[in-house]
């Protein structure tokens, strides 16, 4: 009695039986021989990126992460203004990019964003002139980091050449609650002082004791604002 062989499904259009490589059918072996070779090029490629002192990994990660304004907006934020910039600025800056930026152009290739392209976002926030000229200096800050980085095209920064609105003078006066603070901060500098605190890497032999990290401002300062803060009434009714 004779059986027959089990036939497992492959990838090819006919049947393999599941016992070794040599029973798989002759088209099989020729699809593999391209592969194998696809193979080698990619490493030898690799291997000369790595010669030359580059990361393949990282770069691809890089391309791969910089595909969308969306994907260059997080690497912006995260690897630079979060980095380098106070806190205040990182959450302004990030304000603006989620809100105006990557729902407008969030989906488009970072490098193929076009002048144009930002000039409509700028025109469409004309009823905020100060806050759409404040997406021009952070684009114009993003595609800066971004060319330094190598993510895009050094030269490629469509936000370079888009001029800003006029801006229009504005004049604000201090409240009464204002007003608090500052003559509390005044009662503060001229009697036990104003408290600060040293750098964070200051060496501790010339760490300041903590009952002298507080500032006295001289007496005329004191009084010299005063007067400013007086005088401002008379300003207002002129």
């Amino acid at each position: 009695m004779t059986l027959a062989s089990p036939r497992v499904k492959s990838t090819t259009d006919g049947y393999w039986p599941s016992a070794s490589w040599r029973s798989l059918p002759r088209q099989r072996h020729r699809d593999a021989a391209p592969a194998d070779e696809d193979a080698r090029n990619n490493a030898r490629a690799l291997l000369s990126q790595a010669a030359l002192g580059e990361d393949p990994v990282i770069e691809r990660e890089k391309q791969k992460a910089a595909a969308t304004v969306r994907a260059l907006v997080e690497l912006f934020l995260t690897q630079h203004v979060e980095a380098k910039r106070k806190p205040g600025t990182y959450r302004g800056y990030r304000s603006l990019l989620e809100k105006h930026v990557v729902p407008t152009l969030g989906s488009l290739s970072a490098e193929h964003v076009t002048p144009q392209k930002i000039s409509e976002l700028h025109l469409k926030m004309r009823s905020t002139p100060h806050q759409a000229d404040q997406i021009l200096v952070v684009l114009k800050s993003m595609y800066s980091f971004a060319g330094k980085r190598g993510f895009i095209t050094r030269l490629c920064n469509p936000a370079r050449d888009i001029g800003k609105y006029r801006e229009q003078a504005r004049e604000r006066f201090l409240n009464a609650e204002e007003l608090g603070r500052i003559g509390e901060a005044h009662r503060l500098a001229e009697t036990t002082g104003i408290p600060w605190k040293p750098p964070v890497d200051t060496p501790s032999k010339h760490r300041a004791k903590p009952e002298n990290q507080r500032t006295l401002l001289p007496a005329p300062a004191i009084l010299a604002i005063r007067l400013l803060i007086l005088r401002a009434p008379a300003r207002m009714r002129l």
